[in-house]
């Protein structure tokens, strides 16, 4: 199945993230960080109750490549194009794909965004430690996605309580 090579990356990932900036590294640098408030939810209360999340994705496993010239080209960041495009249009928030092997995305896709746009960022990843929630946050992102079939009830629980209070 899919989702489990996918998880099993992940896990991968994340072992080489910490060995790059550890986990007590990665917190003393989100002590340091001027962090905006999350407002992902408020960005969804819309007076029409209609809400729109706008992705921004270059690949997928069942389409393969999306879109090609997605990094950086000549200068351009054809990324923050496709979020302004999406800004511009109305999209009450951004949902970045941040998976690298399987769809082609980067956590500092969240930063550059949120950079630029003032609407929420949702981290569109397989979240799997409590290392990538902090590190989420660091990057600025407002939101994440927590996948059910990932996770056990006490995974979701506690990563859920932890993405609550940061």
């Amino acid at each position: 199945m899919i989702l489990d090579k996918i998880i099993a990356s992940t896990k991968i990932r994340v072992a080489k993230a910490k060995e790059n900036l550890s986990p007590s590294g990665l917190l003393k640098a989100l002590d340091k960080a001027e962090l905006k408030a999350p407002n992902f939810k408020n960005g969804l209360m819309s007076i029409d109750d209609v809400s729109i999340i706008a992705e921004i994705k270059k690949a997928s496993p069942s389409k393969g490549l999306i879109r090609g010239d997605f990094d950086i080209i000549a200068e351009r960041f054809p990324y923050l194009e496709i979020a302004s495009e999406y800004y511009r249009a109305g999209a009450d928030a951004i949902s970045v794909l941040t998976e690298p092997e399987y769809f082609k995305g980067n956590i500092e896709f969240v930063k550059d965004i949120k950079s630029k746009f003032s609407i929420p960022v949702l981290r569109k990843d397989f979240t799997v430690d409590e290392y990538q929630i902090y590190e989420a946050k660091l990057y600025g992102a407002d939101a994440i996605l927590l996948i059910m079939a990932a996770l056990t009830d006490a995974e979701y629980k506690k990563f859920h309580a932890l993405a609550d209070s940061i």
